[in-house]
């Protein structure tokens, strides 16, 4: 996975992430990072109109169930 360095942060605002990250029981890093992607995750309203296209286009599909194929899987 790429990397890439923030500076100049204010101390401040160090400290809240930290604090954040403490409060949430993770890494600072880990913290930052979750913050970045949920910052740039897909709008919900984005989100919906996609699910709506794909469940409107498969459903007219038959679709075989999963459960014999488990089970063979299982099974070995």
């Amino acid at each position: 996975m790429p990397d890439f360095l923030i500076r100049n942060l204010h101390k401040a605002t160090v400290e809240r992430l930290r604090a954040r990250a403490k409060r949430a029981g993770r890494s600072l890093q880990r913290e930052a990072k979750r913050i970045l992607e949920d910052a740039v995750a897909m709008p919900r309203d984005e989100l919906r109109e996609r699910l709506a296209f794909w469940q409107d286009r498969l459903r007219e599909r038959e679709l075989d169930s999963s459960a014999e194929l488990l089970k063979e899987d299982r099974s070995r």
